[in-house]
């Protein structure tokens, strides 16, 4: 699995995420564009997981493989046999150990 950083680290790469749209357009199950990504936390021919200023989005198939990624946009393109789209919630580290402790 591959991991490629798109975050910035300043306060005012961090507002511009916030302001930006996303989008998930699906073309026939075969391709997908996602706008409004963050960072690309894995990707393999099975999967595809993404932050997005929407939660986290992961997409499972079979043979997929990622054909355009713009750091710049915010933007990935996928494709391949797409059988799932499913958002999840990104647990924040720390906070767990923490509410587990004031119990």
């Amino acid at each position: 699995m591959n991991t490629v950083g798109m975050t910035g680290t300043n306060t005012e790469k961090s507002k511009e995420w916030t302001a930006q749209k996303h989008h998930v357009i699906l073309q026939d199950r075969t391709a997908m564009t996602v706008t409004g990504v963050k960072e690309v936390v894995s990707c393999d021919e099975t999967g595809v997981c993404v932050d997005t200023v929407c939660g986290r989005l992961n997409v499972g198939g079979k043979g997929l493989r990622v054909n355009e990624l713009s750091v710049k946009e915010g933007e990935i393109r996928v494709s391949g046999e797409i059988e799932f789209v499913q958002y999840t919630k990104v647990k924040e580290s720390g906070t767990s150990i923490w509410k587990r402790m004031m119990r």
